[in-house]
């Protein structure tokens, strides 16, 4: 046996553990079995200690290449049941956000024939994929819940018939401002299995400041989503918040007021993401100490909270997999959902019968890429947890003067790379006494 690569020991409080990246898990140690892991003198630890390290993937057969080991997940990951549908029903919005990298569509509307076009596609989707077992269905945008009484509530109803006539699960994400939300709307999405991601500007004032609702100036757009997130709650019992927070330095020295925001809400239902406007990364302070102080606010008060984009999932975006396809408004098909769906980003179109006219050359491009197939990602210790940048960062890199050091997500952490560990396994604790 051998101790992994992947391991990362660590005191936290009064104690020592270790983490794996590549189990996700963390384990508390003795500080004798610590030193034994750290000197990788396996030979010192008793059995029962042994197994729980096996099972953790923190010790591994000595003959194991786990670089080797950590491709084969990828390519079993690329190959899921889960069918990854984002929809983008208009690509108009309520607010302009100034940081936004889309550009707004005034007016745009899935008209009838996309919707039916959509609904067929799904239906092509089940017969020649019957090894689908779960459609997952992302509401993208602009801003997804406009229109949603005329527009989406018809076509998630056909989508929800269709997936219970197959067998198939249906799982729905929003990605929203959260302003649309009304007692309505939540009492018309009970029936689906439903979760949300919910962007805010931090506090109040920041917050007003950014997000003002088109036609009512005067209303702050933080009360209202503030009182929509209560609303929904309590709406739908079963359903889940991803709070992200869009901060940028001035937005961490008055992270209390969201936390005050907040503070009654279920810990078991919602959590917190971070993620800094990417326009400021150039202006990431040398003093961390307001990052920090964020973080420990949040765990001091429950809250899970996750920063940056590690987790388990095998790969490193949704758009290398090619059981994923993002449908705009207008029947236009992309592949990433992290730029601009204009026409020179386009990779294929939605024909009326369902199926996809792509782009073969852009879409070969994608899928041929291997996003962990670098040195510095291939010796990185988070690679079971990122799978290097994504495909996309990859083509722009191939088109511009950049490496791979430049999009890498470690370079963009603004805590070391163990306290983050640290906060990972906080957020672990809090979910675990709630």
């Amino acid at each position: 046996m051998k101790t992994s690569k992947y391991n990362f020991i660590f005191k936290f409080e009064d104690g020592w553990y270790a983490y794996n990246s590549l189990s996700d898990r963390f384990i508390m140690l003795s500080s004798a079995v610590s030193e034994a892991l750290q000197k990788n003198e396996l030979s010192h630890i008793e059995q029962k200690g042994l197994e729980n390290l096996k099972e953790g993937k923190f010790i591994l057969p000595q003959a194991l290449d786990e670089t080797q080991y950590v491709i084969s997940n990828h390519e079993k990951a690329l190959r899921k049941t889960t069918y990854h549908l984002t929809l983008m029903p208009t690509l108009d919005c309520n607010v302009s956000c100034w940081y936004c990298f889309e550009k707004r569509v005034d007016h745009s509307r899935m008209n009838k024939v996309i919707q039916d076009a959509v609904v067929k596609h799904i239906e092509n989707v089940f017969q020649t994929k019957p090894e689908t077992e779960k459609l997952l269905v992302e509401l993208f945008g602009g801003e997804p819940l406009l229109h949603f009484e005329e527009d989406v509530f018809p076509l998630l109803t056909q989508i929800k018939n269709l997936a219970e006539k197959k067998g198939k699960s249906l799982l729905l994400l929003f990605a929203t401002n959260g302003l649309c939300l009304n007692e309505r709307i939540i009492h018309m999405l009970q029936p689906f299995q439903s979760s949300f991601q919910i962007s805010i500007d931090g506090y109040k004032r920041k917050h007003d400041s950014i997000k003002k609702i088109r036609g009512q100036k005067e209303v702050s757009s933080y009360d209202t989503v503030m009182k929509n997130i209560a609303l929904l709650l309590a709406g739908i019992s079963h359903t889940r918040i991803n709070l992200r927070i869009n901060y940028d330095n001035n937005t961490l020295k008055h992270i209390g007021e969201v936390v005050d925001s907040i503070r009654d809400l279920p810990r078991n239902r919602i959590q917190i993401h971070l993620e800094r406007v990417w326009q400021t990364q150039s202006d990431i302070p040398a003093d961390n100490s307001r990052f920090k102080e964020a973080m420990e606010l949040f765990h001091t008060q429950g809250f899970k909270v996750t920063y940056l984009n590690f987790f388990t999932r095998g790969y490193s975006c949704k758009a290398s997999r090619k059981d994923q396809v993002a449908i705009s408004y207008n029947g236009s098909v992309y592949k990433c959902t992290g730029r601009d769906f204009t026409s020179d980003l386009k990779e294929g179109v939605l024909r009326t019968d369902g199926t996809i006219r792509w782009d073969v050359e852009k879409l070969n491009q994608r899928l041929s890429i291997k996003t962990y197939d670098h040195e510095l990602c291939r010796e990185c210790k988070m690679l079971p947890q990122c799978y290097g940048p994504c495909s996309q960062k990859w083509i722009e890199i191939a088109r511009k003067d950049k490496t791979v050091t430049d999009v890498c997500q470690l370079n963009k952490l603004e805590i070391s790379l163990e306290e983050y560990i640290r906060y990972r396994l906080k957020s672990l604790l809090n979910r675990i006494h709630i």
